[in-house]
């Protein structure tokens, strides 16, 4: 709303509710608009869209909010663009549970970047983005294969044993926007 609260709206089945964050600005607009049009939400229509960091909201609200506290269930919307491009490359009809985000990932393509310890693997949440970065790094055949995974996926590894989540999630980076790495060095 215009307070800064986001809108939780009542689920008719479940009884409770729940709010989204959209990683698409239009996709989000539109969701507003059918809101606004059957009511709002608690009587009010005063209601817009603003653009928050995905790290004050992930882990904060959907990862960890308990219902009771921040006034019902959160969880992330990803780009319709990138849902299709995500069951495409998987062959699949769905990726799960809603608000699953894929994450796009060449396992052979490595950053190294000042103050990291060891070199790290890019998940980008931009099919897109990903390609592009293949492309610097001048990849092809084997070494450009992609792999799909959820960010979902990736904070569940990270709550495994060290061993097991050592070799893979945590090596990690996710890339919201390429160009906010675009300093590192591609390997």
């Amino acid at each position: 709303d215009l307070s800064g609260a986001p809108v939780l709206v009542p689920q008719e089945a479940s009884g409770e509710k729940l709010g989204h964050f959209y990683f698409d600005q239009d996709e989000a607009s539109a969701e507003l608009r059918k809101i606004v049009s059957a009511g709002g939400v608690g009587g009010s229509n005063k209601l817009e869209v603003r653009e928050i960091p995905l790290v004050d909201v992930f882990m904060p609200l959907v990862v960890l909010g308990k219902p009771a506290d921040v006034g019902g269930r959160f969880q992330l919307e990803p780009s319709l663009k990138e849902l299709r491009a995500a069951r495409r490359r998987l062959g699949v009809e769905s990726l799960g549970a809603s608000g699953q985000v894929p994450l796009f990932v060449c396992p052979s393509l490595e950053l190294e970047r000042s103050g990291d310890v060891s070199p790290r693997v890019p998940a980008f949440l931009h099919e897109a983005d990903l390609k592009e970065a293949i492309d610097r790094a001048r990849l092809k055949g084997e070494d450009a294969e992609v792999v799909v995974t959820t960010l979902q996926r990736v904070v569940e590894d990270f709550g495994m044993p060290a061993q097991a989540s050592e070799e893979a999630s945590s090596k990690l980076l996710v890339v919201a926007d390429l160009q906010e790495i675009g300093l590192g060095t591609w390997r």
